[in-house]
């Protein structure tokens, strides 16, 4: 701190004591002062460093007194240094009238305050300002009172951070959670959630509620064919049109994949919805222009409306749903009431959905297996597996009876695990017990089948585990479904090849296309019964028939005639110079008991083979379930 000293001259008498005290408390008063002149210049210096310090903290901060007029803002909080300087000694209501916010916001903040200093704890809030640049910003406000020893609140600390980007996020994640990413259309809990207040609003003013929905036919096609990203902008131009067709009040929504659903509101029967279903039709009839291409599609459109008897949103949705099914059913492109007609046939489907389940549970289900016949020696070559349910109360259902169902309640992969198994199984106890000269056993494939990556490996399984050699399985594919197959399909379809699975064109009717078949693995063609509907007249459909065996020929590929009903037809299918054939006119589809002494293996023989019964229900191997 320094030092000080009193000096006296030689010639002056020496200091009295009083002097002395004098001096010493002289001495004690300058260092007083000079020891708090220090202190008060280090408390400047650490105030001037914490300012410094909270100038540079990217939140708002400030002092208030207990009357909530401030003593210090920071930078973040008030850019403007004259301002800064001018709201010290000020309240939030005066600073909103000198920058031009709102006296509400000074309201809400004396609130929060108020709280903040009668319960003693800190407190938070939301809190939106517009800026000079006319934008709004959301902050989070914290309000923390300071109290003293006795309790009372002697400061209070005001805490601000900018959270408009995650106000946006938080706002952009809603949307997403309730909109479609690709369309920005109301997604399917949107719109079941106004749907169930526009129902709400229909019983209170007498009004009805309709439901449409759409669904883009033949989707598919344009993904396989084109690309998904061709289809995302198909679906978006889906979209557009279809906006088009709607009243500003009315919903859109895409649920999933190609699948739309429209809401109208206060419409008074059927005619009006109807209406718009005639709109929506329409707008499909122009192309959409897709990857430099011109794309032509149609919908189908299935509607409902809303009555004293709908018990909700998922009602009336399903309604419609099942009437859009029934308009495909009919052909697509077209439009589809629900009525109570339709409500019965999809009670029926439900029903039969379940019993499906519970006959896979209960081994209901059996393997008949068809022969195909060489026709000059009548020597069995191949034995078609075809599924068959063993219905408890309505006896022996064929595949038409419930093949829907199946691919309906998603049963198809179970169901094709256990064909394809038992099918492996009997043709592999066949040539154990007659060798190489048993005929091999088909199984039909499905486009879901072919779709599946891992249909080889499941198929190899399946020859692994019965032991049966790759050769003696075949697999039949629709002509309709090979039309239909993308390019994924073809290559699962060459795999089979390579895996020397011989594959089989079934139900074929258009004879331009059997060129095509050369770029594919196919060995043989079975040609749908239609073309030996009238086997003794119709010259021109002999020709074109015999036409076909020759190009067969030429081709390398075996003819079967399939549905050869009578002897009659038989013989005409002979003289033209067909191979094969299959049918009634044969040998009517057996159970395996009946095939196994058709196949003159006996009695022994075919207690020694697999039974024919299905497992439970939980398997996953692929193979289509035959139908004749």
């Amino acid at each position: 701190m320094g030092a000080f000293s009193v000096a006296r001259d030689r010639s002056a008498p020496a200091f009295t004591p009083e002097e002395i005290e004098t001096v010493v408390r002289f001495g004690q008063l300058a260092s007083l002062v000079l020891h708090h002149a220090q202190a008060a210049q280090k408390v400047e210096e650490q105030r001037a460093f914490y300012e410094e310090l909270l100038d540079h903290v990217p939140s708002d901060i400030a002092v208030l007194d207990p009357d909530f007029r401030y003593l210090y803002v920071n930078r973040s909080a008030v850019r403007d240094p004259e301002l800064r300087r001018w709201v010290v000694g000020r309240d939030d209501f005066e600073l909103c009238a000198r920058v031009g916010q709102d006296r509400s916001v000074a309201e809400v903040r004396r609130h929060h305050y108020l709280q903040a200093t009668a319960q003693r704890q800190t407190l938070e809030f939301e809190e939106e300002l517009r800026g000079r640049d006319g934008k709004v910003r959301c902050f989070l406000r914290r309000v923390h009172p300071v109290v003293d020893r006795e309790g009372r609140v002697v400061r209070v600390i005001g805490y601000g951070v900018n959270i408009t980007d995650r106000k946006r996020a938080e706002l952009r994640l809603a949307h997403l959670a309730l909109h479609d990413a690709l369309t920005g259309l109301p997604n399917r809990t949107l719109f079941l959630d106004r749907l169930g207040h526009a129902l709400e609003r229909a019983r209170r003013t007498g009004r009805r509620v309709a439901v449409l929905f759409v669904d883009v036919d033949r989707f598919k096609l344009v993904n396989d064919t084109l690309g998904h990203e061709a289809g995302d902008r198909l679906l978006q131009q889906v979209a557009e049109r279809l906006r088009s067709c709607l009243r500003g009040s009315d919903t859109l929504a895409r649920l999933a994949g190609d699948e739309f659903t429209v809401l109208l509101e206060d419409v008074d029967g059927p005619d009006d919805a109807l209406r718009v279903a005639q709109r929506v039709q329409a707008a499909f009839r122009e192309p959409f222009r897709v990857a430099g291409q011109a794309v032509y599609t149609t919908a189908s459109v299935g509607v409902s409306l809303s009555g004293p008897e709908t018990q909700g949103a998922e009602d009336l949705l399903r309604q419609s749903d099942t009437a859009m099914y029934r308009a495909k059913a009919l052909g697509r492109n077209r439009y589809q009431l629900f009525d109570e007609a339709l409500g019965r046939a999809a009670a029926l489907q439900a029903q039969l959905e379940a019993d499906l389940r519970r006959a896979l549970e209960r081994g209901e289900f059996v393997l008949h297996y068809q022969p195909v016949i060489r026709i000059a020696d009548r020597r069995v070559v191949e034995m078609e597996a075809l599924v068959r349910w063993q219905h408890p109360q309505r006896g022996l259902l064929a595949p038409a009876e419930f093949l829907a169902g199946v691919e309906a309640s998603g049963l198809v992969p179970q169901l094709n695990a256990w064909v394809l198994r038992e099918a492996c199984r009997a043709a592999r106890r066949w040539r154990d017990r007659v060798g190489a000269d048993a005929p091999a056993v088909s199984v039909n494939l499905a486009a879901a089948d072919l779709a599946d990556p891992s249909l080889p490996e499941r198929l190899h399984a399946a020859l692994q585990a019965s032991g049966l050699e790759p050769k003696a399985l075949r697999v039949e594919v629709s002509e309709r479904v090979l039309a239909l197959l993308g390019s994924d399909g073809y290559e699962r379809i060459r795999q089979l090849g390579e895996m020397d699975i011989a594959l089989h064109v079934d139900d074929f009717a258009a004879s331009s296309s059997l060129q095509a078949l050369r770029e594919l693995p196919v060995r043989v063609v079975k040609l749908e019964r239609a073309w030996f509907a009238d086997c003794r007249g119709d010259p021109p459909r002999g020709e074109l028939l015999r036409a076909m065996v020759s190009t067969a020929r030429e081709l390398g590929l075996d003819l079967v005639a399939k549905g050869v009903e009578d002897p009659a037809c038989l013989q005409r299918v002979a003289e033209l110079g067909f191979p094969y054939a299959q049918g009634y006119a044969l040998v009517r589809p057996m159970d395996l008991r009946e095939a196994e002494r058709f196949l003159g293996l006996g009695e022994q023989g075919a207690g020694a083979l697999p039974g024919t019964r299905s497992p439970a229900a939980g398997t996953s191997e692929p193979s289509r379930s035959g139908s004749g």
